[in-house]
This record gives structure tokens, sequence and C-alpha cells, in this order.
């Protein structure tokens, strides 16, 4: 199809053009075709300068009211011509009444369509707009403002999409010992999502995935920066009265995926507490347990 339209490039012009542009082009050829028809069958009587309204909507249409009314003047002057060519001046008068009305008639009708058409797409450019900031809102955080795990997602699918190094560190904020509760420490979580915000890049995303877990994508970094920012988000929340601890996986050596790398994270993040004594297994836990104990056992075997 790409190859036929190369061979005609009006056609594959015509094909990429936007709505008001055919609309202007079509309103155009509706000029010429209507000054031809009246030229050819015009008479006294018939009406045939009533087709002019054709050429003058679908301007008014791609334009606005000040076009539109341009358009009924630029219908008003081939309709007189026509006139004129075909002989149907009246010298009584008539027809000089008959023209003035059919100047009102036609620069009202471009203007009236032009307005509403103009005030019909700022609507909905304004709708758009809210729609885009609904679908923003949607993907925020309401508490804390930062962003969901939807849009956290798209992130860093988008980012690994583009074969970058993607690092996640995946957190879990606590206070006293106990998960930051939204309903009573809602203050608290946010000022320590502030803290873990101020030790990120402009092009990291930050996000919320439960009452407790953040987790954090930064592109271009690798596992050893993920280690180090880990240990300085603890050490920054926990002077700031937030005990936290991170887990950290980086692309593409410990995953290709975004679920992959929050598995992995939060692998080492359970391991982490789990050695601190912060963590006590449970049933449901008892996988990630084993995979801390072969993970200890294959560091002991390593020279």
């Amino acid at each position: 199809m790409s190859a036929q339209l190369t061979r005609f490039p009006r056609l594959s012009s015509v094909q990429e053009a936007n709505t008001p542009e055919r609309l202007i082009a079509a309103g155009l050829a509706a000029y010429a075709v209507v000054f031809a028809v009246n030229l050819a069958y015009g008479r006294p009587g018939l009406g045939l300068g009533q087709i002019f309204y054709l050429p003058i909507v679908l301007v008014a249409l791609a334009s606005g009211p000040l076009a539109g009314a341009g358009a009924g003047l630029l219908a008003f002057v081939l309709y007189v011509l026509s006139l004129a060519f075909t002989s149907q001046f009246d010298l009584d008068g008539t027809v000089e009444t008959q023209l003035a009305i059919r100047l009102v008639m036609f620069t009202i009708a471009g203007a009236t369509v032009g307005y509403f058409s103009a005030r019909g797409r700022s609507m909905m450019r304004d709708s758009l707009h809210v729609l885009e900031e609904l679908l923003l809102i949607a993907r925020r955080d309401v508490a804390t403002g930062v962003s969901t795990g939807a849009r956290f997602a798209d992130v860093v699918e988008r980012q690994l999409g583009r074969r970058r190094p993607v690092v996640l560190l995946v957190g879990e904020l606590e206070s006293e010992a106990r998960p930051l509760s939204l309903l009573k420490d809602e203050r608290q979580l946010r000022e320590a999502l502030a803290h873990v915000a101020g030790h990120l890049g402009p092009d990291d995303e930050l996000a919320r995935i439960g009452p407790s877990q953040i987790v954090v994508a930064a592109a271009g970094r690798d596992a050893r920066w993920g280690r180090t920012v880990a240990a300085e988000l603890e050490e920054t929340l926990r002077a700031s009265g937030s005990d936290a601890t991170f887990g950290w996986a980086a692309s593409p050596g410990e995953g290709m995926d975004v679920l992959a790398l929050f598995h992995a994270a939060g692998t080492k993040l359970a391991a982490r507490r789990f050695v601190r004594g912060d963590w006590q297994p449970s049933a449901e836990s008892a996988g990630l347990v084993a995979s801390v104990e072969d993970l200890a056992e294959h560091r002991a075997q390593q020279p």
C-alpha cells in the first residue's frame, strides 16, 4: 500500500492531512463546483445560490468565527460573479435587496458555524486536559503523592525496554519496630518518603506499594549503587526516627522484568531483616527461609 502511495504523492499528502486540512480542501473544491454549477445552470428562481452554504460550512467547521465569516464573504463574491456572468441582475432593485440579504445570511452562517466549531474544539481540549490530570492523579498515592505500583511498573518496563540497566530497591518503613500505619503515622510516613526522595535523582522513580512498603527504580545504575543507597537510606531514616530496611536488585543480572527484580530485591529485604532478628519466619514464608539458607551455604563454599 505504501509503495502504491509513493506513485501518487497527492493522494499520499491528502491521507496524511488532519481533519481541519481536509475540511478546508473539501470546502475549496466545493466553492469551485458550486460556482461552476451556477454558471452552467443558474437562472432566476432556481435557487442554486443556496448551495454555497456547503463550502461555507466546511470551511467554518475547520476554522473559527472570523474565518467562517470570511468564507461567507467569499461565497457571496462568487455568487455575485455567477449572477453577472449569467445576466441575472434586475434593475428594479429586487436583486440588490436579495443580494444584501444573501450577504448577511452567508456571513452570519459562516460566523455561527465557526464559533460553535471552535467552541467545541476548545471544550474537547479542556476535557482531554482534565482527563489527563485525572489519570495522573489516579496513578498517584492519595496520602503521599508518590507513584502507585501501576505507574511504577510502567516506568520500569519502559526503562528495561530501552535495554538500560535498572536498579530496584524495595523498602519496609517502620516506627518503633512496627510497620508504619497510614491512619496513625501518616505525617511520619510522608516525612520518611521526603527523606527517601532527597537521596534520589530527578529521573529516579519512587512509589508506595503498601501501607509501609516503598520501591525505588533508578536507571543507569548498578548493584553497588543499590547497596550503597540502601545503607544510606536506612541510616538517614533511622536518624529521623523511622527505622527501615531495604533490599535491592539490578538488571540484567538479577532479572529482565519488573517482577523478577522485585522478587530478587524482596528476597534480600527479607534476608536482611532475618539476619537482624526483625523478621520472624512463618509457615507461609518457609520457602524464603530456604532461599536464605541456600544463599548462606553458597557464600560459605566460596573461596
